[in-house]
């Protein structure tokens, strides 16, 4: 029997599996069940071909030509998997969780309406996506020079120092046109707010836009840190797999454009003020895995050395049993900036003078002025003098916009082991604390909520940022001195949408 033929005998029997009960819940059969058994067959389907080494050529079958898989399963040891939970999410959206080797991990697959027939648009494994940062940075009191960018993929072949930036394309094409979703029927909400919303549920996931009054829903494309352009019409994004590559896209979801490419883990585009350029944080160089190191006191002695050796600073993990010290160096990857001019394709270096350069952000209304989290705080880089001045000295500062007239700027602060929103002036003066767990929260629940990710209006007077003060992420909104806290769309608008926040620079929100 040829793979196509027993690719389709598998759906068949897949379907099989799940049409029934569909039938019996509802007394009868309708579209919305076809789709979420033909969704579930697919999820299934993949599921086969990641647990059985004999269907592991037809993986592809299942997969949409842009998603995004980690390497752990596509080169993996699993054996079986067990579904959890399945739902169709709207009409092109569909979501199966299962249990690889049930009860090691945790997977969720994300499936998408594709060329008439649904396929694998994205898969995360214990909730990391593909190009989704998961360590969590370095608290206060600790070396700041190794901050440690979350998120540097260790499973490719590219060591320290290697300079990854030989193989830039500009302006290559790309036939990949993300099937768009019609917008949902949610009433309208009477909240006075304007413009369009752009939005991430995760890095690397899907990416939606929405009227700022809840109506018009629709999924645009896949990918990280989206944002619009200044005259609204666009977005720019970045992906990480199949290669690391920057992207524009219309806003309405057509013209999907490959930019440029061969920049390792390219993350936290922002647009010029006059739309021709756009900046983003890459990773080169550095230490990308951990270190153990040993030290045996005994031969230490013997040789002599004892008063020259010493444990880095920036050890962790020391352990000291008979005789010989174990310790741990993290990785300790470094991240620049770059920017590319959109008319000429051309790239640019930025150089900061830190190797440590995150969520990098244009200034709204200076096309010269780039905001960045450095080493040690925030920095503001002037492209015409190629030099960079502090805005601020405290490195939990991270993930910051300035406001639409450049006079403020709204960040996510680690804040005692939960994030919090901060507002300062743009000069980094006038620092003032937004968010704020009640007491009897912390005291009844023994938990701090998190709140973080802002976003501005286009008119400055609102933030919208994510939350999981309820117990999970949700999309809230607040005045710009931080009252009125309350969920943005509450007309059911974003019902079933799942939000994951990793804290590591996303941007998960853009507003115009």
């Amino acid at each position: 029997m040829n793979l196509k033929k027993t690719i389709l005998l598998i759906i068949i029997l897949l379907a099989g599996l799940v049409v029934p009960n569909a039938m019996a819940d509802e007394g009868k059969f309708t579209v919305q069940d076809m789709h979420d058994t033909l969704a579930q067959g697919t999820a299934k389907g993949f599921l086969m071909s990641v647990t059985n080494p004999d269907l592991i050529a037809s993986q592809d079958f299942y997969l949409a030509s842009n998603a995004s898989v980690p390497n752990t399963l596509r080169n993996s040891s699993f054996n079986s998997f067990e579904i959890v939970s399945t739902k169709l999410i709207d009409d092109t959206t569909h979501q199966t969780t299962a249990q690889l080797n049930p009860g090691e991990e945790t997977v969720l697959i994300t499936s998408g309406w594709h060329d008439g027939r649904w396929r694998v648009e994205a898969v995360s494994l214990n909730g990391t996506e593909v190009g989704t940062d998961t360590n969590t940075d370095i608290e206060a009191g600790t070396d700041t020079n190794t901050d440690i960018e979350a998120g540097t993929d260790t499973n490719t072949d590219t060591e320290a120092g290697t300079d990854t930036n030989t193989d830039t394309e500009a302006g290559t094409a790309t036939n990949t046109q993300p099937t768009r979703i019609q917008p949902t029927t949610a009433p309208a909400m009477n909240n006075g707010l304007q413009g369009q919303i752009v939005f991430q549920a995760y890095s690397g996931g899907p990416i939606y836009v929405i009227n700022a009054n809840g109506t018009g829903l629709r999924k645009i494309t896949t990918g990280m840190d989206p944002q619009i352009s200044p005259d609204g019409t666009q977005l720019v994004f970045t992906r990480w797999e199949p290669e690391y590559a920057l992207y524009t896209i219309n806003i309405d979801g057509t013209n999907e454009r490959k930019i440029v490419t061969g920049w390792r883990q390219m993350k936290s585009p922002s647009w010029s003020a006059d739309g021709n350029r756009v900046v983003f944080s890459y990773q080169d160089g550095g230490r990308l895995n951990d270190e153990i190191h040993h030290i045996n006191w005994g031969k230490v002695r013997q040789s002599g050395s004892g008063k020259s050796t010493r444990i880095p600073d920036v050890a962790r993990d020391i352990e000291t049993e008979h005789g010989i010290t174990t310790y741990r160096i993290p990785m300790d990857a470094y991240w620049h900036l770059q920017q590319i001019d959109l008319l000429g394709t051309v790239l640019i270096d930025t150089p900061t003078g830190s190797r440590y350069s995150y969520g990098s952000s244009f200034h709204p209304q200076h096309s010269t002025e780039i905001i960045y989290r450095g080493d040690r705080g925030l920095g503001l880089y002037d492209t015409n003098s190629q030099t960079s001045r502090s805005l601020t000295t405290d490195y939990r500062d991270k993930a910051a916009v300035i406001s639409p007239d450049g006079t403020k700027i709204a960040l996510s602060y680690w804040q005692e082991g939960h994030w919090e929103v901060h507002v300062l002036n743009s000069d980094g003066t006038g620092r003032q604390r937004l968010t704020e767990t009640p007491m009897r929260v912390t005291i009844t629940e023994k938990r701090s909520w998190n709140n973080a990710a802002p976003a501005w209006s286009p008119d400055g007077q609102h933030l919208l940022f994510i939350t999981d003060r309820t117990g999970e992420w949700e999309v809230w909104t607040m005045g710009v001195d931080g009252s009125n806290q309350q969920p943005m769309f509450t007309n059911g608008a974003l019902d079933g949408i799942e939000f994951e926040y990793g804290g590591v620079d996303e941007r998960m929100f853009s507003w115009k």
